[in-house]
């Protein structure tokens, strides 16, 4: 996981919710959530979009917030060779 994966990992791990705003559709919707940075000590903020499965929400990601690359770089292999991590994981 890159350290974009990460540190949205431990916000969703460690926030509050702040706000949930439903679409009209049911089918998706936006949430605030804060944290506190483990790193520095401050707050921060972050929207994500989410995608109703069944009766659960699913956070959808774009490439860019994801990995921490515009979209339209994605297949830049030498962008992308240097922000992600290749190392295996089991």
């Amino acid at each position: 996981m890159t350290s974009v994966g990460q540190k949205y990992r431990v916000l969703i791990g460690t926030s509050t919710l702040v706000t949930h705003i439903e679409k009209s559709d049911g089918a998706s919707a936006v949430a605030v959530l804060r944290s506190q940075d483990p790193e520095t000590g401050g707050w921060m903020m972050q929207s994500f979009r989410l995608v109703r499965e069944q009766e659960n929400w699913r956070v959808e990601f774009t490439l860019q917030e994801f990995f921490g690359i515009p979209e339209e770089q994605f297949f830049d292999f030498d962008l992308v060779a240097e922000k992600r991590d290749f190392r295996h994981r089991r």
